[in-house]
């Protein structure tokens, strides 16, 4: 059964995550309605540095949004791979930011990242691309989505129905589909 809740806070002043945990993240996010999942590292949205370790589970629209120009983000890839749409106000594509997950031990070497920031106001897309992604997020705080978050009008609400989803989704050739509501 699906769940609505989508993220827990860090009560402790020291914490250490092993991969034991990780694999919990991955069973809350299969178990969310919208197919995700955050821990946040901090203790509160009060907090000035807003960090989080985010699983999703197979797709999880998360709408387009940019930040105010004093904030930046970063995220950290840990697991699977995902591409991050940078868009302009109008929601023309400025650039795609590619974040696989390394394995330094492998012969075959990837061009894509592991890490990226932003730290000017562009909105941006979060499409993940494997069964399981997981990675580490870091925004400035404190969190107030009022003031923090600009979701672009261009783009479909999350819970809105899968065929404008999906719609809006092919602007960008991205061929995800949403097989279930999320909401």
């Amino acid at each position: 059964m699906k769940n609505n809740i989508y993220a827990e806070f860090n009560k402790k002043k020291i914490i250490s995550y092993n991969l034991n945990y990780l694999k919990k993240l991955k069973s809350r996010a299969r178990r969310n309605k919208k197919n995700r999942y955050r821990v946040c590292l901090h203790n509160s949205t009060n907090h000035l540095t807003q960090e989080m370790l985010i699983s999703l589970n197979g797709f999880s629209y998360i709408r387009p949004h940019k930040h105010p120009k004093n904030v930046s983000e970063s995220y950290h890839l840990i697991k699977g791979a995902i591409n991050i749409y940078i868009l302009d106000n109008k929601g023309k594509l400025i650039r795609i930011i590619k974040l696989r997950e390394q394995n330094y031990n492998t012969k075959k070497k990837s061009n894509d990242g592991f890490i990226y920031r932003i730290s000017a106001p562009y909105y941006h897309l979060t499409i993940p691309l494997t069964n399981w992604t997981l990675y580490h997020e870091v925004t400035t705080g404190p969190f107030k989505k009022r003031n923090m978050v600009n979701y672009a009008k261009f783009s479909p609400e999350e819970g809105a129905p899968i065929e404008e989803i999906n719609k809006f989704l092919k602007k960008y050739k991205i061929k995800k589909k949403l097989f279930k509501r999320q909401s």
